[in-house]
Formats: C-alpha cells, sequence, structure tokens
C-alpha cells in the first residue's frame, strides 16, 4: 500500500496526470487572455 502510494506521488512529480495538465493549460490561457486585455 505504501509502495503503491509512493509510486504515484513520484509519478505526479515527474510526470502530472492528464487533468493537472489540463487544468494548467487552463489557467495559463486565462492569465494570457487577462494580460493582453489590459
Amino acid at each position: 500500500m505504501a509502495d503503491t502510494a509512493f509510486s504515484l506521488a513520484v509519478e505526479g512529480l515527474t510526470e502530472p496526470t492528464k487533468n493537472q495538465s489540463i487544468n494548467h493549460k487552463r489557467r495559463t490561457n486565462k492569465y494570457l487572455k487577462q494580460t493582453f486585455q489590459e
């Protein structure tokens, strides 16, 4: 159990999950839109 949690944590650090990367892209796009609108 601990090994699984550890490997999942390592995977999360080295290779973000699909959802995390999608959320990151959305935040980046929002930030860029706000920056260029000003």
